[in-house]
């Protein structure tokens, strides 16, 4: 279980060792008072004491609140709207988050499950675990990304409560993990997102940033837009665009350093893989490589600001590769990165959209021992939903067509269906190709009796069907034709086994009628009836009569 630092909060030290001061006096009937009231819904954990701190900056400040005055004992039951001093504004909110993330107010002695959109005050304390990230919206739409197992604090905006100077607009405090983000703009106004970690201050000009602290509290910093100041032990580096630098705890900032650049993806960066309903599939992705990296970070998402991750995996600079299997359908996205030998992560490469869509089939398809998909008979095959619209297929390196018309197999054999998205010249790739194969149908046509006699009105047929492997195969639009004469549809008896009685001919004339067992796939078999001569029923010839 990753352990979760408990870190004492800096801010509000010098009023918890104050004297406590009284509570503050309701106004006189009568007078009129400047304060401005707002609401405030109350939230889990939350009491008197620990709403003055976030909205008044002092616990002991309790009494300016009216339900405060009023009400004993001081714990509110949670979603209570109470009014409030003051124009209430949080300073961030929880934008999203996946999985495990958790927040603990400042009076609060455990941890509790966050929610998105949570209020997040002063003071404010933020976890994220395993697998799990967040993302955190300031007022002024500069924003944060918190990664797995992260820790950050949020402070006052004051430069009386944050000791920084009034130009920077918010503090949080990284204690461990990773936060990405910055500013929401890059303009005159733009005022530096302020940050602080165990071994440095950071100042972000920067709309998107990378800062690490490790269990060493070594702090990373990264920067692929604009600058950031970075500040330790009396002396400040400025890292400018695509440079990165590092702080040891107690040390001052390293020189600032050029990232490693995007690595560059193997084939294509828009692909289409296949899959059948009730069959899992994987892909892979794979990647150049980069000369400085050591390490390199894959990410995987459902959603293409990455915060629907799916997979995150850090792999040794002498894998190029990540493979994702069992993955169901729908659109995915994915990037790497390159981290250099002190531990920058660089700008991310462009990101790879994959969609795995699924393959309707006219037939079950089965798998072999092989892994392959397996069907007898013909096959139509085509892309269902709303995706159909944007791909093409083609089959066995043949000409692209529409996803929406069905793709006709029906030779019996190995093919390969591929995928692509419209208008979009894909480039080679063994995971874009469906493999299937395509069993033949072994067929024996048996009939009641290879001579009828003359006048039979119907021939008795039976059809057993079998695929290569001996299986039972049914097909639909199963008939039984005779030439001449009538048809009719097989009616199956048992697994693979078919019978029906089809008419004969009334011209006593035929003595021969060919009877054809077919499908909507075309002719399976053939056979042949004979139809005997009618007896000579010899002609009685008149006695003379008789002589008188």
């Amino acid at each position: 279980m990753t352990r979760r630092l408990a870190i004492t909060a800096l801010l509000g030290l010098a009023a918890a060792a104050t004297p406590r001061a009284a509570p503050a006096k309701p106004p006189a009937a009568g007078t009129k008072t400047a304060v401005k009231l707002v609401p405030y819904e109350v939230q889990p954990g939350d009491s008197c004491w620990s709403i003055a701190l976030v909205v008044l900056g002092e616990a002991s400040r309790y009494g300016e609140i009216p339900y405060c005055r009023d009400k004993q004992p001081h714990v509110i039951p949670p979603g209570t709207i109470i009014k409030v001093p003051g124009s209430l504004r949080p300073q961030a909110k929880l934008a999203w988050l996946q999985r495990d993330v958790k927040a603990k107010p400042p009076a609060s002695v455990d941890w509790r499950r966050a929610r998105p959109k949570m209020n997040l005050w002063r003071l404010y304390k933020v976890s994220t675990g395993g697998k799990s990230y967040a993302g955190i919206a300031f007022e002024d739409r500069s924003s944060l990304r918190m990664r797995e197992r992260a820790l950050l604090v949020i402070y006052g905006a004051s430069a009386a409560a944050t000791r920084l100077s009034r130009a920077q607009k918010h503090s949080v405090r990284v204690l461990a993990g990773a936060v990405r983000g910055g500013l929401a703009a890059l303009d005159a106004q733009s005022k530096p997102l302020a940050l602080a970690t165990p071994s440095a201050d950071v100042e972000i000009v920067s709309r998107e940033m990378l800062l690490e602290v490790d269990r060493y509290q070594t702090s990373r910093v990264s920067v692929y837009d604009g600058h950031v100041g970075v500040k330790a032990q009396g002396a400040k580096v400025k890292v400018k665009r695509d440079y990165g630098t590092y702080v040891k705890k107690g040390q001052k900032p390293a020189k600032p350093r050029r990232l490693p650049p995007p690595p560059a993806w193997i084939g294509a960066a828009r692909r289409v893989v296949l899959t059948t309903a009730g069959h899992s599939t994987r892909f892979e992705a794979r990647w150049q490589s980069v000369k400085a990296a050591r390490r390199y970070r894959f990410e995987l998402a459902r959603s293409r600001d990455f915060r629907s991750k799916v997979a995150v995996a850090v792999v040794g600079a002498g894998i190029l590769r990540f493979r994702a299997q069992a993955l169901p359908a729908g659109h995915y996205f994915a990037r790497v990165a390159a981290i250099d030998g002190v531990g920058l992560e660089g700008r991310a490469s462009k990101v790879l959209e994959v969609l795995i869509a699924t393959l309707a089939s006219s037939r079950r398809l089965q798998l072999g021992k092989d892994g392959v998909a397996e069907a007898s008979g013909l096959l139509l095959l085509s892309v269902g939903g709303k995706d159909a619209s944007g791909l093409e297929l083609s089959l066995d390196g043949g000409p692209h067509a529409s996803a929406v018309q069905p793709l006709r197999v029906r030779k019996p054999g190995a093919h390969v269906v591929h995928a692509r998205f419209a208008g979009v010249a894909a480039a080679a790739d063994k995971d874009a190709g469906f493999a299937l194969r395509l069993l033949p149908v072994r067929t024996a046509f048996k009939v009641a009796a290879k001579t009828l006699r003359a006048g039979a009105r119907h021939v008795e047929v039976e059809v057993i069907l079998r695929d290569s492997k001996r299986r039972p195969v049914a097909l639909p639009g199963l008939r039984v034709q005779a030439h001449p004469g009538g048809s009719a549809p097989l009616q199956a008896v048992a697994a693979g086994k078919y019978r029906a009685q089809v008419a004969l001919p009334t011209d006593m004339s035929v003595r021969r009628v060919h009877l054809t067992v077919s499908w909507v796939g075309g002719d399976l078999d053939r056979q042949h009836v004979d139809i005997a001569r009618a007896p000579q029923v010899p002609k009685k010839t008149p006695a003379p009569p008789a002589a008188y």
